[in-house]
Parts: C-alpha cells; structure tokens; sequence
C-alpha cells in the first residue's frame, strides 16, 4: 500500500497502460502518453466497451500499424489498496487520429473488453438444455477456456419458466444469451439482465425484482448533489459525496408508453400443433401491484380515469405471437408454455424493461467511492443519492423528493486521465414511495429463499 495520503476523492494510480501485438516484438509503453480513457458498463451488455486517448509523440501510429486486433491492457486501483483492477482490450477501431505537431499526434480509438471479441469468433451450434441459468453457464464453458462464470442467485428457482431445450442455430454466445434473456422471467414477470462489470471478468444474471430488494452500496453515506455545494470549495464537507454533475433525462412519455403498449394490452400466443390459443389482458397497475407492493407510487401513471375506466384498462395494442409446442417429445422448446400466466410473464417483462428509463437521471461523482476494489460498486447496484432542493421556496424540506432516494445503476462510464478518476451513472427507478424515490418500504415478501443477493 502506498504511503501516500490522497487530498482528493479523484485521485487513482494508474499503473499501467501497455500496447501489445503479435506483430510487434514488444510491449508498447503509452502510461504516460494517457489523455483519456473512458470505460463503459452497461445493464444489457454482457462485455464491457470503452475509448482511449492518448498522445503519440513516440510514433505508435507507425510502429504499431493498428489493424483492430491489437490489446490495451490497464492496470489502475487506489493509493489506499493494494488491489490492482487489471483489465485488457481489443482496439475495435481508429476512431481519429488529429495532428499536435508535426511530430506528435492525439489518437483515439475505440476498445471492446477481450472477451467480448473473442466471445464472437465462435459460431455455437448444439442443444443446451435446462433453465435459462444452466444455459448461458454451458455456454460461457463452450466459449471459453478461462474459467469464465457466471454469478447469480444462489437460489436457481428464480426463474419462473422451467427447463427448455435450446437449440443455438449458428450464433455467437451474445446473440444467444440475448435470446435466452428475453426469454427467462422472475417469479413476478420481472426481467432479468445478462451484464459485464469492470470488478472481474465474470457475467453476472440477475432477475430485476432481485436487483430491486438487495441493499444499497452506500445507504449509511449516500451521494449528495447540491448546486450551492459545489460552487461553494470552502464549505467542510465529505467531498468524496458530492456529486459534481446531475442532469435529467428525457422521461415520463405516457402517450408512447400506450402506443407501444407498455400500460395495457391483449396478447394472443397461437399453438398451431393443438390448435390452442392463450389470451390475457395487460394491465400494468396490477404488475405494479405484484412488484412494488402497497403503497408505491409507480413511475408510470397507471390511475388517472380517461371516462370511465382508469389508463392501464384500455388495451391500447393488440399482440399476436406463435407458440408451438411439442417440437420435442422429450422436452420443452423455448417458446413453449403449460398456462397463460406463464405467457403473460414474457410481455410483463417487456414491458418493465420499457418503463426502466422513464425516470432516469445521470450523476457524476469522484472515484473514489466507485472504484471496483472489493466487488462490484456500479453496473446493477441500488445508489443511494440526495438531491438537496431549494430551502427558500421550501424552508422545512430541504430534500427534493422526486430525485433523492434509491436508484438502481443501469449504465455506467469510468473516467479516467493521468491523475483523476470520475464516474458517471445512469440512475433509474420503477417507483416512488410517498413522495420518495425509495423502491419500497419494505421489500415484498416471497416464499423462497432469498439466497445470495446480486453482486
């Protein structure tokens, strides 16, 4: 551990940032070139991706005559640890190379994490067979021989549909997850993730109603923004905290959300071999119900009367799916289910997966408390965050209610140049609690085990 004492939260060390091919003889030394390099995470991407910037006063452009197969490999922690974030890349593509001088040059190109590029030279044609879990673990063992894991609930019952046969028609392992995703619901409806995060090299497969209930990473000490804070340097506070940056989304479009069919709907699933039709009414009033609990106040507005019927009664979009059966004698094909519920739970999880982004907001904050030593503190994890409002117009309530609370992260970008670290985060919700952002007041109670919660 370094004996150094860091003045501030955006303080890192970066140990290395190194250039290596086949073609070259030698590793390539750029730490010190660094302009930038920025990694992304993102709740529906099983690899990471990322940008490097850096200054190439050494001629890299001509010695390492870039082709898009050439490695990046990072190795960076903290002054107080000793654990070191190693992580390596495939260079996608030259995104600009502009002239400094006439003997240096800033380059930027685009990275994709090492296992995401070679997770797509493998075409996987075979039959895998279990539930959604099992899946995607046989097929992280066919694709790689680096021990690659899958992390999820301890509890493997979380997943509503039961074993299927699966049979991958000349894919790579992401198209395949991909489909084995959208087809895997939680006991609720509730959609599960399939995602890569810059703590290790492991997936991890979560079902959302589980990210929902598991514990903030900072509840006792949350994320604060205040714009009087931050233009305001001498005011004693914990400034590993604040944070720098708060924007808004573009959100809460409930004619969309109609028109797509997100609030209410009628699905039909066809099963051309008995001659069967399932059909159910949506009604995302009664999800919210089943998800969120009494008390909840949805990011969607599924109350308010148009006439005389609330706003998820009306079926705004008509659905007409094929569900063959006994494709196989011995087991069930993926589009395959014994009752409607089981049908129903597939358009609830489209739909939740729609309403995720509705009330999203991106905060920015120092790295310190972001940095992946000891797991995973971004991409999945509930933030707790306080938006202080405007003490003026409200003298009693100093929080603003609508964005202070709990939020899950669904993306995330770490920021890094030669001395400073930031990350900036896609914070999202499904609802609000009395005016709080907080997901519930209590989590739902289910009888099953819980097992060990998302990491």
């Amino acid at each position: 551990m370094s004996s150094y004492v860091p003045q501030d939260p955006k303080e890192y060390k970066l140990y290395q940032v190194g250039l290596l091919s086949d073609r070259i003889q030698h590793r390539v030394d750029i730490t010190k070139a660094l302009v930038g390099l920025n990694i992304y995470e993102h709740l529906e991407k099983p690899y990471l991706t990322g940008n490097l910037t850096f200054a190439d006063t050494s001629r890299v452009l001509e010695i390492a005559d870039f082709k898009g197969t050439e490695r990046i490999q990072v190795k960076l922690g903290l002054h107080q640890s000793t654990e070191i974030i190693t992580k390596t890349f495939i260079i996608r593509r030259i995104q600009n190379v502009i002239p400094s001088t006439d003997t240096a040059d800033v380059i930027t190109v685009d990275l994709i994490e090492y296992d995401g590029f070679t997770g797509l030279l493998q075409i996987l044609n075979k039959a895998y067979e279990g539930k959604p879990g099992f899946i995607i673990s046989d097929m992280l063992k066919d694709t790689y021989t680096t021990g690659k894991k899958l992390k999820e609930n301890s509890v493997r019952d979380r997943e509503l549909q039961a074993a299927f046969r699966y049979i991958t028609p000349n894919v790579n392992i992401f198209e395949g997850i991909e489909f084995v995703k959208t087809r895997a619901t939680g006991l609720t409806g509730t959609p599960f993730f399939c995602y890569a995060a810059l703590a290790d090299n492991d997936l991890r497969f979560y079902d959302l109603f589980d990210l929902l209930r598991s514990s903030s990473v900072n509840r006792n000490s949350p994320f604060v923004y205040s714009s009087f804070i931050t233009q305001n340097a001498n005011i004693n506070v914990d400034k590993s905290r604040i944070a720098f940056e708060m924007t808004t989304s573009s959100s809460d479009n409930t004619l969309e959300m109609l028109l797509a069919g997100n609030l209410g709907a009628t699905y039909e699933f066809v099963d051309p071999t008995h001659a069967l039709e399932y059909n159910f009414q949506f009604d995302m009033n009664k999800v919210f119900q089943n998800i969120l609990g009494d008390g909840a106040h949805p990011v969607a507005d599924t109350q308010t009367f148009f006439g005389a019927k609330r706003l998820s009664e009306y079926q705004t979009k008509r659905v007409n799916l094929m569900a063959p059966s006994l494709l196989y004698y011995d087991q069930k094909n993926p589009y395959e289910e014994y009752n409607t519920a089981a049908h129903s739970a597939k358009a609830v999880q489209k739909s939740i997966r729609a309403l995720l982004g509705q009330e999203m907001i991106t905060i920015g904050v120092p790295g310190f408390h972001t940095m992946p030593q000891g797991g995973n503190k971004t991409i999945g994890r509930i933030i707790s965050f306080v938006s202080l409002g405007d003490t003026e117009q409200a003298p009693g309530e100093p929080l603003d209610r609508r964005r202070s609370g709990d939020y899950l992260a669904y993306a995330a970008v770490h920021s890094f140049s030669q001395d400073q670290y930031m990350c900036k985060m896609d914070l999202v919700k499904l609802s609000n609690f009395k005016g709080n952002t907080r997901v519930y007041s209590t989590p739902p109670v289910m009888n099953v085990n819980p097992g060990a919660g998302p990491q």
